[in-house]
């Protein structure tokens, strides 16, 4: 890898045990990855495109409780477990949830 904002912890940061993304890409730069390993025990995916995180997909290989910097600051954000229907609403610059083992969580703004 080289260059400015592709290095792995530029795309995902968990060292103080809350995952954050994307906290070292340009604006203009568009990646993406696909199961990096989080703190926790978490599969994360995600996309960076047009300056905008695109819906997050965390994987729970353990059951922790997820610690999630907010991709989409000052927004709220619906949190679903696939395959459940209703979403937890949260607001806030810090998120943190409950999750199941082996369960995937599919992480997006809430619409304006």
């Amino acid at each position: 890898m080289g260059g400015s904002g592709t290095w792995p912890e530029n795309l995902l940061n968990c060292r103080s045990g809350r995952i954050r993304l994307f906290w070292a890409v340009p604006k203009g730069v568009d990646i993406g990855f696909r199961k990096f390993l989080a703190k926790g025990a978490f599969e994360v995916s995600a996309e960076y495109v047009d300056g905008e995180v695109s819906p997050v997909f965390i994987n729970s290989r353990l059951g922790n409780r997820c610690k999630l910097v907010n991709p989409w600051p000052g927004r709220e954000v619906l949190i679903r477990e696939l395959g459940v229907d209703e979403p937890l609403r949260i607001r806030g610059s810090r998120l943190q949830f409950r999750t199941r083992r082996g369960a995937t969580y599919q992480i997006e703004p809430a619409s304006p």
